[in-house]
């Protein structure tokens, strides 16, 4: 039987906005960069606790 934690999920795509703004593709929300967070960084944050991601059991609940 494998591990559930170990698998690998897509995580969520984001579409640019602007330099500083994207849009998460699996939540919708929008991401942005601040002085402490440049834009890469806020998405892979995001990305990591993102409600609707692949993995999250939150996301089976809302369906």
């Amino acid at each position: 039987m494998s591990d559930p934690q170990s698998e690998s999920f897509p995580s969520p795509t984001f579409t640019r906005k602007s330099e500083t703004e994207s849009i998460c593709m699996s939540c919708f929300n929008t991401v942005r960069a601040d002085r402490y967070a440049a834009l890469e960084e806020a998405e892979d944050i995001h990305a990591d606790v993102c409600l609707m991601r692949a993995s999250s059991p939150v996301r089976y609940a809302l369906l």
